[in-house]
């Protein structure tokens, strides 16, 4: 089940607790598609206390599937090609 927060840290927070094993699109829109990655909800790129308490300020679209969470972002997107996996957390040491 996709779930999406913008504007909503508790939520958000909430939801990266009760789904250790999901995942995360941090969905940035606009034209560069470097920024638009879906993550591992245990990624410390999610965690960094520069982020804190403005997280949401960029939506997280979120599920426990990644197959659900891909085809969301590639229809947000528009293109499968316009959104990518993080480099960190789905290296093979990740």
């Amino acid at each position: 089940m996709i779930s999406t927060f913008q504007n909503d840290e508790k939520g958000y927070k909430d939801w990266l607790e009760n789904n250790k094993l999901g995942y995360v699109f941090n969905f940035f829109g606009g034209r560069d598609s470097s920024y638009n990655l879906i993550h591992k909800a245990n990624c410390w790129t999610l965690r960094r206390k520069t982020d804190e308490g403005s997280r949401t300020k960029i939506q997280k679209v979120c599920s426990p599937d990644l197959k659900e969470l891909s085809d969301e972002a590639t229809r947000l997107r528009g293109s499968v090609n316009e959104w990518s996996l993080c480099k960190i957390c789905f290296s093979s040491s990740g």
